[in-house]
């Protein structure tokens, strides 16, 4: 992930680009903007990129070029994994109406 420096600074990182400090304060970092935001992606996708402030002071996603496109980017990637982690599911293992699914290995 990408830490800004004040981002590591605020998270107590040491390395930004030591693996496992960058990992465990990027999953922190997004944890805290899913909370603000009350878990609307596309928000927590633009303050990654443009700023907690930035979002908050446009009531939403900001009109950056950037940050939209990145949202836009974002979201869309996210729509198809989700899609086909869904057919790839449902195509592998089809389960009769009238039976239990099997179970996850």
């Amino acid at each position: 992930m990408q830490l800004m420096p004040g981002t590591a600074r605020d998270s107590q990182v040491v390395d930004r680009f030591n693996i496992q400090q960058n990992i465990d304060a990027g999953t922190r970092h997004l944890k805290i903007l899913l909370d603000r935001f009350e878990g609307d992606v596309r928000l927590v996708i633009a303050a990654y990129n443009a700023g907690t402030g930035a979002v908050t002071d446009h009531s939403g996603i900001p009109p950056y070029p950037e940050t939209q496109r990145f949202v836009f980017k974002d979201i869309s990637a996210w729509q198809k994994q989700q899609k086909d982690q869904r057919w790839s599911y449902d195509e592998a293992a089809p389960v009769p109406s009238d039976s239990e699914p099997p179970p996850r290995r």
